[in-house]
């Protein structure tokens, strides 16, 4: 299973966690880009939709969207463009998820 990607991505040698070039930055929009930093920021421990949420709308006067769900919209179409790097921000499913930024399996095509 031999493949190409367009960026590398670097693993930390201690912990596993994706450490993603500044260049997946530009890649994003502006609410994608904000939601990938957090995420990243957050480590191998995660995030919870709550904290990322009050992080996100932190400057909104009306505090942003009730539900959570919106954490997955944003997260699949980062997901698209996260993808050549070898990056997914992906969350575990059942109660009390925990958002991580995690490297991807080499695909083989």
């Amino acid at each position: 299973m031999n493949t190409t990607r367009v960026y590398g991505t670097k693993v930390c040698p201690h912990c596993g966690h994706p450490m993603p070039a500044d260049e997946v930055t530009l890649m994003l929009t502006p609410r994608q880009r904000q939601l990938y930093e957090i995420v990243r920021d957050a480590g191998i421990a995660g995030i919870s939709a709550r904290d990322i949420l009050d992080k996100m709308y932190a400057d909104e006067p009306n505090g942003g969207p009730d539900t959570a769900n919106i954490i997955s919209v944003f997260a699949h179409h980062a997901n698209v463009r996260l993808k050549p790097f070898g990056l997914e921000i992906s969350a575990r499913r059942g109660p009390w998820p925990m958002w991580k930024l995690v490297g991807t399996p080499d695909d083989a095509s």
